[in-house]
């Protein structure tokens, strides 16, 4: 581990414009629209010849999609769990009330 932050510098802030290995396209946008990402993208992409970013960059924000879409995920759907089982709790009760008012043929 890197406890110094040595290779901070070395992240390419630009990563979404430069790299193809993560698609924003149909990501939520906060402070853009879809026309104004899209001419930021195409304002700061490489040139043909440039190289692509570096193996730190990377693993850099992989990691973070990764975090994003998969742990994440995960801890949000644990969190919901209680609000989900008293829902449920409370449509079987009410089906259960429902078919002890109503008569069996």
């Amino acid at each position: 581990m890197d406890a110094n932050y040595t290779k901070m510098d070395k992240i390419d802030p630009l990563f979404y414009s430069h790299s193809n290995r993560i698609d924003l396209k149909e990501e939520t946008r906060i402070k853009a629209t879809s026309e104004e990402a899209l001419e930021f993208e195409e304002a700061h992409r490489l040139s043909a010849g440039a190289p692509p970013p570096n193996f730190i960059s990377d693993i850099f924000f992989l990691t973070i999609s990764i975090s994003h879409y998969g742990f994440l995920k995960t801890v949000q759907t644990y969190n919901n769990f209680p609000k989900q089982m008293d829902d449920l709790q409370r449509h079987a009760d009410w089906l259960t009330q429902s078919l002890g008012t109503v008569p069996v043929c």
